[in-house]
Order: C-alpha cells, then sequence, then structure tokens
C-alpha cells in the first residue's frame, strides 16, 4: 500500500506503517529502512532522545520510547550489528495491556500479542498463523507477532534479510 499523510486520505487508500515493498517503518521524524546506518540514527533528533544499549559483541540497541502511528501507540525498539540495522520491534503501548510489571498479568499479554497479530495482517496481508506461528517471510526479510511465555512479553518483529 501507498503512505499518505493521515489528514486527506484519497478514497480506498490505505494507510500503512510498514512499507510492505521493503520493511521500512515509516516514522515522520526518521524511516527506519534497511539502509538506515546506527550512525545516521544515533546523530538524528530521534536517535539523540533515544535509550541506547551497547553490547560487548558489537550491538547496539536503542528503544525510541513511544511512536505514535495513526490512532496507536507503539513502543519501538530498533537493533543494529555494527552500523547494520538488523531490525526493529514494536509493543503495542495500549494501557488495556498494562503500563507496568505491577499491572502486568498474562491474559493482558496475550491480548497484546493478538492485537499485534491483527495489526500485522492489516499492515502486510494474512500470511497464515496465529500467535507464535504469525510470521511472514517477504523478499527484504520477515516479519512475526510472537508470545514470549517465559519473558512474559507480545511483541512484534522485523529482520531485515542480511546482504
Amino acid at each position: 500500500g501507498t503512505s499518505f499523510p493521515s489528514r486527506g486520505l484519497a478514497r480506498g487508500y490505505t494507510v500503512r506503517v510498514i512499507d510492505h515493498a521493503t520493511g521500512t517503518l515509516l516514522l515522520p521524524s526518521l524511516p527506519l529502512s534497511s539502509t538506515l546506518t546506527c550512525s545516521a540514527l544515533l546523530a538524528s533528533g530521534l536517535g539523540r532522545s533515544a535509550t541506547i544499549e551497547r553490547t560487548a559483541t558489537g550491538w547496539t540497541h536503542a528503544d525510541l520510547g513511544p511512536q505514535v502511528f495513526l490512532d496507536r501507540i507503539f513502543l519501538v525498539r530498533v537493533s543494529f550489528e555494527g552500523e547494520r540495522l538488523d531490525g526493529y520491534t514494536l509493543t503495542d503501548a495500549d494501557p488495556r495491556f498494562g503500563s507496568s510489571f505491577d499491572d502486568w498479568s498474562s491474559k493482558k499479554e496475550l491480548a497484546r500479542r493478538d492485537a499485534h497479530d491483527a495489526w500485522l495482517r492489516q499492515e502486510l496481508g494474512d500470511g497464515g498463523g496465529k500467535g507464535p506461528g504469525l510470521s511472514r517471510a517477504l523478499p527484504w526479510g520477515e516479519a512475526w507477532s510472537s508470545y514470549d511465555a517465559a519473558g512474559g512479553a507480545a511483541s512484534i518483529g522485523v529482520r531485515f534479510r542480511r546482504p
């Protein structure tokens, strides 16, 4: 689908947050494409306000905080191996799913996973599966929605194919 600003949409067009052809996360301030480097993110306004974690193995993770996509708010985390963007994760931040570990329950987290499943199907089409089985292989990489029972968290993941 084609991306348009949320105002003045032409009838019949669908607003996308993830570009189906490339996997780019269409953040208004800085699109997260497979060509984005770690240095470019860190030098941007978005990167300067992010929480950064660097590992001894050469990975950099940046928590971008809440990002608004039309009527939804997602927490966004991007992961770089060296300078190369490996991918990103999204977590629906709707308060109905809980706002802290004190408010956590497996029921709420599974509801978040179901919301992720529905959202990802809307973004990328119905590739089949549900929950841990909702996974899409695409020309540019892969996308999935899952619930990690051990970690107690649901998320949407996108990983770009290595060049």
